[in-house]
């Protein structure tokens, strides 16, 4: 009889054969996440959960009870099957559900990973694709069914590279004991808590033989929830096959697994889930252990439903803590004896943290055997881990002590005094070094010094790791507006809870009594407030930073408030005590009738009239560039209009840059670039053209000519041709006067000039004698291509060259005219390689024209020429390729005016014998 089983664990993995056994690993064991994740290791507040079922069952045994022939070896076994669809072999299901631990919402719980292996042995030799009953089974594929779900869907397994996962053996190859693994984690994400349903797992019913069959499938899924214990979890999978050599001998291997954070103080609580196959009911003998954490001995682990020396005994144990008990999902079929598999996730028990100690960051398992066979494919680890992790929550309270809830934070009185308290908590896991708190007086509210406390609640005998605590007081530094509180080192507190306070500020702001100021823009009146803590983790060494938080925390409802992070922000609506309703603080000066030494207008002049808080710049000051205007350096003067700005926000997501005007003339100056734009396909032309502005009082006022244009930009586009004038006027008279041009778009003239001394006839030339190609440079073009048909091209005015082999020829010319648009002409030429043509008529009237009847030609080495009169008779022939041919005489008669008869026989130079006939007219 075999054992195949499978675990989940996280972090480094390693396989040791411990004595004389054959021990087989096909597939090397590696961490398990998302596909398209860089995350191996969960490192989160959450834990991991697994449900599953057996798809294969005894056929004429009650699984539900123990007895004698209770394993899956040598008996008939038959299909689990709670569907109604047709299409359906065997089918079981499991619920999915969440712990509610810390009394979170279990539905507020997020899905980071859901990986379903499915696992089993059929007839040996019948392949990975058969069909059982007409219905098409398939090693690779099962049959996925979630509570959202009306019908299965098709879940195929993953691939790693070019091979799908885990294993699918061979025949005769790991007794045929395949496994199966496919990320469903978005798939699990929609559908969420419920009713999970596995079907079509490709098994066979009936004898299995002395290892037996079996089949089942299980699904891992890892979950956070912000109100859970921190822990580090993660997911091993692999294929490892053990056989004992011999019965009573134990054969091992073992597994190391590194880079998990134990706690530091405290119970360390392990969680562990395996998932395993062939665990025989009956049959013992076969162990499950893990390193103490004194590394000297090995503890063999059990749970509710097996034992330490028959730890694989066909039992699904999987329960969830809810209500602070261990609840087991809801099965469909609930079998205690499931045939050969194994499905386990337990709290393990670490007393006094003799297993997992704290600060522990690796361990080791061992699995082994006396008499049986078996698959590992899978295992999964947990434990409560640590971290540094600070906080500052801030509360505010009005002047009654009362909590200000977002309604009051929302309508602040310039006459109000606004209570702050900061409460300091440690939320990790160790003592916290350096521990420093700092918050920043926003402009337009004033501190009341006398208000600031700071308290700490705890003292040195609360520090676990020989710390002392050597903070300070909280200071208020009025030059950088700022409160600074040293706290030195704080303690982790063991068991502690959220609200175990271990420090406290507190302080008292009031807005600024200058109404001008909250009068002057809206974005004025807001305060927004926040600090910032730090410090350093005295174990990992860590350091932590965060911003001040605020708000409630209540995980019982995802849509229920928590704490935010940044900024509380405060309003100043109410400004009825204000004895002017409009800001007496003006945007716009104007300084334009005055002259001022040195180029400069004077700092007071502006400032002066602002809260001396107020910092100006050139340009918004979260701009680099900005350079800050003060009393030594005064605002820039001389003729012009420019702008100066503020923002008491700076460096924060409430920006409320304020721009002030500062007027004075300047010459009106106007820079104008333009740039033309082609378009090719429809032969037109466009301007753009950019004006720059300068100098003179804005705003200024474009006036056109006519309505062409339309714009009153300083950068537009002109799209018909035409004259355009502009005229620029701005707000103290002054005026710029442009004008644009746009022409119409010219085609360019393409005419391709062809010239040889070869020309046989209208473009035809010999083969090899040189022709010229050429075109009339143009001023406009800016390139030329030449594509002559024979592989031959050219990028200048004119080319010459012959060609070699007789043929139509295209000659192709492309130009790109000074508007980078394209034209192209195509013209024919012909090559030949002889040329010959015989008269149609000849005028033997010795007046010196067409008097001889001969072919003309070119190229003809050899010919025989003959002519012959209606009634067929020769009247004239030669031989001689240079004879001046027939003068229109037969027998020293003129012969008469008609229609007469050619045959022409010859031979070209390149050795071709060739004729020609025809008629011809002797005309008197």
């Amino acid at each position: 009889m075999k054992k195949h089983f499978y675990l989940l664990i996280f972090l480094y993995f390693s396989l040791t054969l411990l004595s004389d056994a054959q021990v087989d690993v096909p597939v090397g064991f590696k961490k398990v996440s998302k596909s398209e994740s860089t995350v191996d290791t969960y490192h989160i507040q959450g834990d991991f959960t697994i449900l599953g079922n057996t798809n294969l069952t005894l056929r004429d045994f009650n699984p539900n009870t123990n007895g004698v022939n209770v394993d899956n070896n040598r008996v008939q076994m038959e299909y689990v099957n709670i569907s109604n669809e047709a299409d359906i072999l065997n089918s079981s299901s499991s619920d999915l559900q969440f712990s509610n631990e810390n009394n979170v919402n279990p539905d507020c719980s997020e899905i980071l990973f859901a990986g379903l292996y499915w696992s089993g042995r059929a007839e040996p030799g019948i392949g990975d694709s058969f069909e059982v009953r007409g219905i098409p089974l398939n090693k690779r594929k099962v049959k996925f069914k979630g509570p959202l779900d009306d019908e299965f869907i098709e879940v195929k397994a993953n691939q790693m590279g070019a091979v799908d996962r885990i294993l699918y053996p061979e025949e005769d190859e790991y007794l045929e004991m395949f496994v199966g693994y496919a990320d469903v984690t978005d798939l699990v994400n929609v559908q969420g808590q419920g009713t999970y349903t596995v079907g079509n797992i490709a098994l066979t019913e009936g004898n299995g033989g002395d290892t037996g069959y079996f089949g089942h499938w299980a699904l891992i899924v890892v979950y956070k929830n912000e109100g859970m214990q921190l822990r580090d979890i993660s997911i091993f999978d692999g294929y490892a096959f053990v056989a004992a050599e011999r019965i009573g001998t134990f054969i091992s291997g073992s597994i190391d697994i590194e880079g998990f954070n134990a706690s530091q103080f405290g119970d360390v609580k392990l969680k562990l889930g395996i998932l395993a196959g062939e665990g025989d009911r009956n049959i013992t003998g076969d162990r499950l252990e893990i390193r103490n954490a004194a590394n000297t001995n090995w503890v063999p682990l059990s749970h509710s439903l097996n034992t330490s020396d028959n730890f694989f005994n066909a039992s699904i144990y999987t329960p969830n803590r809810i209500d602070n008990q261990l609840l087991e999902n809801r099965r469909n079929p609930n079998y205690i004896n499931n045939s050969g598999i194994d499905i386990a996730m337990w709290e393990v028990p670490n007393p006094n943290n003799s297993i997992i100690a704290n600060g522990q960051t690796k361990t080791s398992f061992r699995f082994g055997t006396r008499q049986d066979l078996y698959i590992i494919y899978a295992l999964a680890f947990s434990v409560d881990a640590y971290e540094s992790d600070i906080e500052a929550k801030i509360s505010v309270f009005d002047s009654k002590n009362i909590p200000m809830e977002e309604f009051g934070l929302e309508n602040l009185s310039v006459d109000d005094i606004i209570s702050f308290k900061i409460d300091i908590r440690n939320l990790g896991f160790e003592d916290i070094e350096d521990a420093y708190f700092e918050l920043g007086i926003p402009d337009g509210v004033l501190l009341l010094e006398e208000s600031l406390q700071s308290t700490l609640l705890f003292d040195n005998d609360d520090f676990k790791t020989g710390l002392v605590n050597n903070g300070l007081q909280a200071e208020y530094d009025s030059k950088d507006n700022t409160i600074k509180w040293n706290l030195g080192n704080l303690p982790e507190v063991p068991g502690g809870t959220l609200s175990d306070v271990i420090a406290e500020l507190n302080f008292k702001i009031t807005p600024i009594k200058n109404c001008d100021w909250f009068l002057l823009e809206e974005c004025l009146r807001l305060i927004p407030i926040q600090g910032i803590i730090s410090g350093k983790g005295h174990i990992t060494n860590m350091s932590v930073e965060k911003n001040t938080v605020f708000g409630e925390r209540d995980f019982s409802d995802c849509n229920a408030e928590r704490f935010e992070e940044g900024f509380l922000v405060l309003k100043v609506n109410d400004l009825s005590s204000c004895e002017n309703q409009s800001s007496n603080i003006p945007l716009v000066f104007d300084f334009s009738e005055r002259v001022f030494d040195e180029n400069r207008i004077p700092f007071e002049e502006v400032a002066g009239l602002f809260p001396n808080f107020v910092r100006f710049y050139s340009a918004p000051p979260s701009d680099p560039s900005a350079t800050e205007y003060t009393m030594e350096t005064g605002f820039p003067s001389g003729q012009g209009t420019f702008d100066v700005f503020f923002d008491p926000y700076l460096g924060t997501q409430y920006s409320c840059t304020i721009a002030l005007t500062l007027i004075s003339f300047e010459d009106l100056d106007v820079e104008v670039s333009s740039i033309i734009i082609p378009d090719c396909e429809n032969g037109q032309l466009s301007k753009t053209v950019d004006l720059n502005v300068l100098g003179g009082v804005k705003p200024y006022e474009f006036i056109w000519s006519d309505d062409s244009v339309d714009q009153n930009e300083q950068t537009f586009t002109i799209n018909q041709d035409g004259i355009y004038t502009l005229t620029i006027k701005d707000q103290s008279g002054q005026k710029f006067n442009a004008e644009f041009e746009l022409h119409p778009y010219e085609r360019l003239a393409l005419n391709i000039e062809v010239f040889s001394e070869s020309l046989a006839s209208d473009n035809a030339f010999l083969v090899g004698v040189p022709i010229s190609f050429s075109i009339a440079p143009p001023d406009d073009i800016n390139s030329i291509f030449w594509d002559f048909g024979n592989g031959q091209v050219s990028t200048s005015d004119g080319f010459s060259l012959s060609y070699q082999e007789p043929g139509t020829y295209g000659i192709k010319l492309i130009v790109e005219d000074k508007w980078g648009c394209i034209q192209e002409e195509i013209i024919s030429i012909d090559i030949i390689d002889h040329f010959l043509m015989v008269p149609e008529v000849f005028s033997p009237n010795q007046d010196g024209l067409n008097d001889n009847f001969f072919p003309v030609f070119t190229m003809v080495e050899k010919l025989k020429f003959s002519v012959f009169n209606k009634w067929g008779e020769l009247i004239f022939f030669t031989e001689d390729i240079t004879s001046s041919g027939w003068d229109g005489e037969f027998k020293g008669q003129l012969s008469p005016q008609g229609i007469y008869v050619y045959n022409l026989q010859y031979e070209t130079f390149d050795g071709r014998n060739l004729s020609k006939s025809g008629s011809f007219l002797l005309k008197r």
